[in-house]
């Protein structure tokens, strides 16, 4: 059960971490990089 509650902990995770992304994204082409 505690396995299973990680697991989909995790995916929550990574979909946050993928949209954030995304959403820095389009900033990251306007800013130059340091």
């Amino acid at each position: 059960e505690v396995i299973q509650f990680l697991s989909q902990y995790c995916k929550d995770f990574e979909i946050l971490i993928k949209t954030d992304q995304h959403k820095q994204q389009p900033n990251s082409t306007t800013e130059p990089r340091r």
